[in-house]
């Protein structure tokens, strides 16, 4: 039986010297030390145990230092990657809140009608007036209003969502 994995966040950029990356946690998981020295980093569809010598807060930042990254230069191999720990590793406090759609999609790909591939779906953010979800796109993250108008094929197959967004919107 394949664990259950849990996105908790993603990567950040490498900060200083030594192979650190800033980790970016989503709202709910504020606070969530991994208890073991094992995060699941997703690269090309698969998700990747890495294990690390440090896990904390440092300058204002929440650092991450992988036991193989010694230089700036290994750690871009894992920036900007969604982050995952395995759901049986969560403390039940962490897995009381109920998933909403948008969790559900999370890491889902945009296409463009028109553009082509835009990129993953990183994180979201839902309002009472209005959803947005934010994507990954050419190396930043830009915010695309999460409206039925907007939304023009699902394939959960393949985990794509294809959309026909405005002109000038990225």
């Amino acid at each position: 039986m394949q664990p259950e994995y849990i996105q908790i966040g993603r990567l950040g950029k490498p900060y200083g010297l030594k192979g650190a990356v800033k980790v970016l946690l989503w709202d709910e998981y504020v606070g969530f030390r991994p208890p073991k020295q094992v995060l699941f980093v997703q690269q090309r569809g698969d998700i990747i145990p890495f294990f690390f010598k440090s896990f904390q807060e440092q300058g204002g930042h929440l650092l991450v230092v992988f036991e193989d990254f010694d230089n700036p230069n290994a750690a871009y191999a894992v920036a900007q990657k969604p982050i995952f720990v395995r759901k049986q590793d969560l403390p039940e406090d962490f897995l009381e809140e109920e998933d909403t759609e948008l969790d559900a999609i999370l890491g889902f790909q945009i296409v463009d009608k028109q553009l082509g591939l835009i990129g993953p779906i990183i994180d979201y953010d839902e309002q009472p007036h209005q959803s947005i979800i934010l994507v990954d796109y050419q190396g930043r993250e830009v915010m695309i209003p999460w409206v039925d108008a907007y939304i023009q094929d699902f394939d959960l197959q393949k985990r794509v969502i294809t959309m026909d967004l405005p002109l000038g919107l990225l």
